[in-house]
């Protein structure tokens, strides 16, 4: 990419559009910014920019938090983390969307890369931005597009300003849950994926992997499905009736031959909205397993 050219990025949507800027004169005035990601370094990283900008900035570190903020003192524009816990980027764009609410300018900051979550930012009508390199000069121009922005304070925070620019491109949905009997399995496993960047945590068994869950919320679970003292079966079910847990992507794994008669527990599994986001056979092909991890995290795939 040509590094003296700013990204493409989406462009605005129509002003009735609720999510949207109403470009009158009252909403020109709010120079508020909100800010909602679970990352602090992201966080601070950004709001010292802004602030440098000369606006009002406010934070949030999870969704339900940028709701009931943004309820008290309307922001003129919202960056929204995508992937927030309690309540994500999205469901804040739905609550945006009702008409009472005063409209609102929103930039939904991923280290995603796929189509879908691009899809689903235009459809509210929302700037897409991902978390590289690129991040602050695309929003910088962004908010030149949205406040009327003092030339002297444009030009001390440049489209390339030195702050704490690594906490930006860094990508933080990495941490990865590995659930096996077998440890040399798991062992191989955490070493090839954190050479993609991945931090990972282990746990032998369902039941174990619960426990560590609940308490680690990772960004996706890589599991065996059948293991003693809880198997897979068993860790999708408590996962997905438990609500910290439930939006957990799990990637199921099997050597064994599976009963895919329709009354099989595996067989509801693969069928059912609450199953895997994928099921692979052992022995592990490492490219599809990253391949399908990159959907779901900040895992780096680069085809062999």
């Amino acid at each position: 990419m040509d590094m003296d050219r700013l990204p493409e990025r989406p462009h605005l949507q129509p002003q009735e559009h609720a999510v949207t800027s109403s470009g009158q004169a009252e909403g020109s005035a709010n120079r508020k910014v909100l800010i909602a990601d679970d990352d602090p370094g992201v966080v601070r990283a950004l709001s010292l920019r802004c602030k440098k900008l000369g606006l009002e900035v406010e934070t949030a570190e999870n969704g339900l938090q940028a709701i009931l903020k943004a309820q008290r003192h309307p922001p003129r524009l919202i960056i929204l983390d995508i992937n927030m816990p309690e309540v994500d980027g999205y469901r804040v764009c739905e609550w945006l969307l009702d008409q009472k609410r005063p409209p609102v300018d929103v930039i939904m900051l991923t280290g995603r890369d796929d189509l879908d979550a691009l899809d689903r930012s235009d459809s509210f009508g929302a700037f897409y931005v991902q978390k590289n390199q690129y991040t602050w000069e695309t929003i910088r121009s962004i908010m030149t597009e949205i406040f009327d922005i003092d030339e002297e304070a444009l030009n001390a925070v440049g489209a390339r300003s030195s702050i704490a620019v690594d906490e930006l491109s860094q990508q933080k949905h990495n941490r990865i849950l590995i659930v096996d009997d077998d440890t040399d399995l798991t062992r191989g496993l955490a070493r090839r994926l954190g050479k993609s960047g991945a931090q990972t945590l282990t746990a032998s068994n369902g039941i174990e992997a619960y426990r560590i869950a609940m308490r680690e919320r990772p960004d996706a679970i890589i599991a065996d499905y059948v293991m003693p003292e809880g198997g897979g079966h068993y860790l999708l079910w408590r996962l997905k009736s438990t609500e910290v847990t439930k939006n957990i992507p799990v990637i199921m794994i099997s050597g064994q031959r599976l009963d895919p008669g329709l009354d099989s527990p595996f067989a509801r599994d693969q069928m059912g909205r609450e199953g895997p986001a994928a099921f692979l056979r052992k022995p592990l092909d490492y490219d599809a397993l990253l391949k399908e991890l990159s959907y779901h995290c900040a895992v780096q795939y680069s085809p062999s």
